[in-house]
């Protein structure tokens, strides 16, 4: 077992480390609406052709979906 006073000396200071920790999180958040993406399908994508769909637009048609789905069981 490591000394805890080698491994500070190792570990960046939080200060440092945040902005790492962060980005990794907001990768994990944009590949999940990347796939939610993948998942709605060419046909509820196609709703609004000419403009960028922005991640709040796969967000609530996401949830749309699953609501349609629920009601139907």
């Amino acid at each position: 077992m490591t000394d805890p006073s080698i491994r500070e000396q190792i570990r960046p200071p939080l200060r440092m480390r945040k902005p790492i920790v962060e980005k990794l999180r907001r990768d994990r958040i944009n590949n999940s609406i990347e796939e939610l993406k993948a998942l709605l399908g060419p046909q509820l994508l196609n709703q609004q052709p000419d403009s960028k769909l922005e991640k709040a637009d796969i967000l609530e048609m996401t949830v749309c979906l699953l609501r349609q789905h629920l009601q139907q069981k």
